[in-house]
């Protein structure tokens, strides 16, 4: 790693409160496109069209389009930093063109496929199917997330533990109550603005960014109650899946906040 990516990520844990998780993601993304671009001198003297260039070969290396939209993001904050810093006095990376991300419909199960789900679960010993079938019921009836399933399993079997993660499902219910209203403020006002081209959107783009403030107060808070997604010695595999998804929705949320911030509202703000 060089000194100049150093020092960007240690500016964006500094100034910016990068979790380990998106700091980690910065630096695969940027020690990417540092060996990509080698012969053309690296990330410090690499031209444009080498820049383009890298970035075009993302999708055909197989790359998905939400993991170049994060690598370009990566690497146009890391040029405007070395611009800050009289690194380099030119942006290679200024023409870069977000890629287009599509959006899957959600996959949801038949009946007969529900029925069966059932009665596998029905098929387990005594109490260990009653349990099973209780939380599949449980997760189909209420629309619970399977992150606020696994918290109320752990927090109910390991509730004496005393490293159990007591109030991670109400934690996470609150959070995603919370999230789901940010996305709809979204959805419904600023985006369809922003398509639009109406301006000024300072003041929307203000109350976004205010509150992904608040999201990373509340990621602060889930990382508290799961000891930074470190499970303890000897916990069950639903305990470890439990963290390591908690840690999934930490970096994707912070990548998905990055971007915005960093990069959609700078164009509209």
């Amino acid at each position: 790693m060089t000194p100049q990516i150093e020092a960007f990520l240690e500016m964006m844990a500094v100034e910016r409160d990068a979790s380990p998780h998106t700091l980690a993601a910065y630096g695969r993304d940027l020690a990417d496109a540092e060996s990509a671009l080698t012969s053309d001198g690296g990330l410090m003297q690499a031209p444009a069209e080498a820049v383009e260039a890298w970035f075009a070969d993302l999708s055909r290396r197989g790359l998905s389009a939400a993991t170049a939209a994060r690598r370009r993001s990566s690497v146009r904050q890391f040029y405007r930093f070395a611009l800050a810093e009289g690194w380099r006095t030119d942006d290679p990376s200024r023409r870069l063109d977000a890629p287009k991300q599509g959006r899957p419909l959600p996959k949801s199960l038949s009946r007969d496929e529900i029925d069966r789900l059932l009665a596998a679960a029905a098929a387990r010993d005594a109490a260990a199917g009653l349990r099973l079938v209780a939380l599949v019921e449980l997760a189909y009836a209420s629309g619970l997330r399977v992150s606020e399933l696994l918290a109320l399993k752990v927090e109910a079997v390991h509730r004496d533990h005393p490293a159990c993660p007591t109030g991670l499902s109400q934690h996470l219910a609150h959070m995603f109550e919370e999230l789901e209203a940010h996305h709809q403020k979204e959805e419904m006002g600023l985006f369809p603005m922003m398509r639009r081209g109406q301006s000024p959107l300072s003041g929307p783009i203000a109350c976004m960014t205010h509150e992904h403030e608040d999201v990373v107060e509340q990621l602060h808070g889930l990382a508290r109650l799961t000891n930074d997604f470190t499970p303890p010695d000897g916990a069950c595999n639903t305990w470890r899946a439990l963290y390591a998804l908690c840690a999934e929705i930490d970096a994707d949320l912070r990548d998905h906040m990055h971007l915005e911030n960093n990069d959609l509202f700078r164009r509209f703000g």
